[in-house]
């Protein structure tokens, strides 16, 4: 003999046969074509990137407008100078916002088509805002 003890044999775990019994069930994932990757949205991609184009016109419009509304006679009354500034640069903020965002929403796998909708509802309303902002400037001015 080699002079060590003797030990008891190890069991070693056999593997069951046959199916597994009805109340035994499964936590894993299935296990797809790509595994920990979700299909792209190819709609949302086609949709956002059709919004953010519309988005950029209509910010490119806002911007245009606001520069030539800012070269007019009415720059030189008090008050104006913070509707100018809204006006030329909210459209262009929110423009580079929307886009930046859209697209990591869109490598994120997360609907990102009303990043450009709500942009744009914000570029018209502060639009609005700026006008009303001038024309009350203008207004409050004159009158005294």
């Amino acid at each position: 003999m080699s002079g060590a003890p003797d030990q008891a044999p190890i069991p070693t775990p056999q593997a069951p046969r046959g199916p597994l019994p009805a109340d035994v069930f499964s936590t894993a994932k299935p296990v797809g074509r790509y595994p920990g990757r979700h299909h792209p949205r190819t709609g949302d991609l086609v949709v956002t990137i059709l919004f953010s184009v519309i988005l950029l016109v209509i910010a490119v419009i806002y911007v245009r407008s606001a520069v030539d509304r800012a070269h007019t006679d009415a720059r030189l009354v008090d008050g104006t100078q913070l509707a100018n500034i809204l006006a030329f640069l909210a459209p262009i903020v929110l423009t580079v916002f929307s886009l930046v965002f859209s697209a990591l929403f869109v490598l994120r796998r997360i609907y990102a088509l009303w990043l450009p909708i709500v942009a744009g509802i914000l570029i018209v309303a502060l639009y609005s805002v700026t006008q009303d902002m001038l024309d009350h400037a203008i207004v409050s001015t004159f009158l005294g």
